[in-house]
């Protein structure tokens, strides 16, 4: 299995590549969104790094879906890492939305649906961790 360092630095260089070409495709966004659930990203040395190609990936993705799963899955993941991630993930969130407005809406259209809104009970987990 590849080491999550030389991963993400592998991810870099696609992303730069690909995005030179305007035709970031679905495979690397896939092998991207796994990455947030590799065991290595706790103890990788390169987590800024990893938030930084994040930040960019999504920045440039046109399918408002799949940022919004993507910022899903960061939320939960940051619960189990430690306070520099989570603090760097939550800066995260609060730019990407700030660059796709309609990321927002679709977050609060999911909480009026969600029984009794399933962000504020992941918070408050969070919170007693």
């Amino acid at each position: 299995m590849v080491k999550f360092n030389t991963a993400v630095q592998a991810l870099m260089l696609l992303f730069q590549v690909m995005d030179s070409q305007q035709t970031v495709s679905d495979r690397y966004y896939v092998a991207l969104y796994r990455k947030l659930l590799d065991p290595g990203l706790s103890q990788c040395s390169k987590q800024g790094m990893f938030l930084n190609l994040l930040y960019k990936s999504l920045k440039v993705d046109v399918v408002a879906r799949r940022v919004k799963a993507f910022v899903k899955r960061l939320l939960q993941v940051s619960c189990e890492q430690g306070p520099t991630f989570a603090c760097g993930a939550l800066f995260l969130v609060s730019e990407v939305m700030k660059s796709k407005p309609g990321l927002k809406l679709l977050l609060q259209d999911n909480e009026k649906l969600s029984a009794g809104g399933r962000l504020v009970q992941f918070l408050g987990h969070c919170r007693q961790m």
